[in-house]
């Protein structure tokens, strides 16, 4: 049996145990990742805002680059060539993919309302609310993904938060205490569903 036969068979394998719920398509550097980024992403925001009157965009941005940063170094670690699993590739390929396009859709979504003339309080909030909604559903449907609760209702939530509490600095606030919650959460529940998986396989 040739290697690209061996590696089709365990990829096989894989999906199957990912079927039956004995697999999950994230590990346990996905765990430390989501409670120690998006924490350290709130702390950032608080810290620059704090300091600068009126801190560049593209300096708050920083955190988000640094996520892209991580997962493309996540998605190269679980390269095909590498041999381990391709569900936590596919995860991480999505996760990236996500990443990529959100960045500069919202770019161009938010410079689009300036211009429009739309409160982009308000803008923001909408898209809070429909990828925290999305989000929430998504975990209750696709297996493996009860995590991504962690992450859907803390952003709906914020989205709420944004048409309550709309000056800048509640803004920055609502959104470090938030990005706190969204990477403790996952975090919780990623661990949470290792361990049961690993309960599981052992009886």
């Amino acid at each position: 049996m040739s290697v690209s036969e061996i590696d089709r068979v365990k990829e096989d394998i894989e999906v199957i145990k990912e079927a039956v719920g004995l697999e999950l398509p994230f590990g346990w550097d996905s765990v430390l990742v989501n409670f120690l980024l998006f924490p350290a992403m709130g702390l950032w925001w608080l810290i620059i805002w704090f300091l600068s009157e009126k801190p560049s965009r593209l300096v708050m941005a920083i955190p988000l680059f640094v996520m892209l940063a991580v997962f493309s170094y996540l998605r190269f670690k679980y390269r095909k060539s590498s041999g381990r699993a391709s569900i936590k590739r596919q995860e991480h390929n999505l996760n990236l993919v996500e990443l990529i396009l959100f960045i500069p859709i919202l770019i161009v979504y938010f410079t689009w309302a300036r211009h429009a003339g739309y409160d982009t309080a308000f803008v923001g909030a909408g898209i809070c609310i429909v990828l925290g909604i999305t989000h929430t559903v998504a975990a209750l449907h696709l297996k493996g993904r009860l995590y991504w609760l962690g992450g859907g209702i803390p952003v709906a939530v914020f989205g709420v938060a944004l048409l309550i509490w709309q000056s800048p600095t509640a803004v920055v606030l609502n959104g470090s205490i938030f990005s706190c919650v969204i990477g403790l959460a996952m975090g919780s529940i990623q661990a949470y569903q290792l361990k049961q998986v690993k309960l599981t396989n052992a009886n």
